[in-house]
């Protein structure tokens, strides 16, 4: 036989109510409650199409957690996807440990890229200029200035592959600013867009 505890006023030793709990089962506090952290912020998404970067300024210091999302990325000319951060000092080109691999579902084939040392993190496997392709991914703060990339990616024209992308980067300073570029061309897709949250 399961026990149950039925209260409707939880108080202090002192008297004073700390929450209530109505007879429909709903439970409100007298105070808000404290040591949460607040959510996501989410800046308006950016169009990609006609541009051949976009990049998401102004992010606040004490930033832990940045997550993204683009749909319809593709390319005018054959180019690779890159991601890259940046500080107080700009946009940083070195320095990224990146690699990208894919599987097709349907045969069990896979290959994949990588670079102990690059100008960005890249999906280097991927760069037909018919590809159309969403990527979803968060960049997590290790430690100080140290971050870890964790994406994948779905091939619009062939959804059973599967589309993987990781790396880390250690900044030279605290991170305000995040760039989604090609490395050669403009995005093409007229329903591309970019968009990223951060907490």
């Amino acid at each position: 036989m399961a026990s149950e505890l039925g209260v409707q006023t939880i108080q202090h030793t002192n008297g004073t109510d700390a929450m209530t709990i109505d007879s429909s089962g709903v439970v409100n506090f007298n105070n808000a409650p404290t040591g949460f952290t607040t959510g996501f912020t989410f800046p308006a998404a950016q169009t990609l199409n006609g541009v051949s970067s976009r990049t998401f300024t102004g992010i606040p210091s004490g930033t832990n957690i940045i997550k993204y999302g683009v749909w319809r990325h593709s390319g005018s000319v054959q180019s690779t996807f890159q991601l890259m951060l940046g500080d107080s000092g700009g946009i940083e080109t070195s320095g990224y440990s990146r690699g990208d691999q894919y599987f097709n579902t349907g045969g069990g084939t896979g290959q994949g890229s990588g670079s102990a040392s690059d100008s960005a993190w890249t999906l280097g496997s991927w760069t037909g200029s018919s590809n159309v392709i969403m990527h979803q991914g968060e960049i997590f703060r290790v430690d100080g200035n140290k971050w870890l990339l964790n994406a994948n990616a779905i091939y619009v024209q062939g959804p059973n592959y599967f589309l993987h992308y990781h790396g880390y980067k250690e900044l030279s300073g605290e991170l305000t600013q995040i760039k989604f570029q090609l490395s050669t061309g403009t995005f093409d897709d007229s329903a591309g867009v970019v968009r990223i949250g951060y907490q």
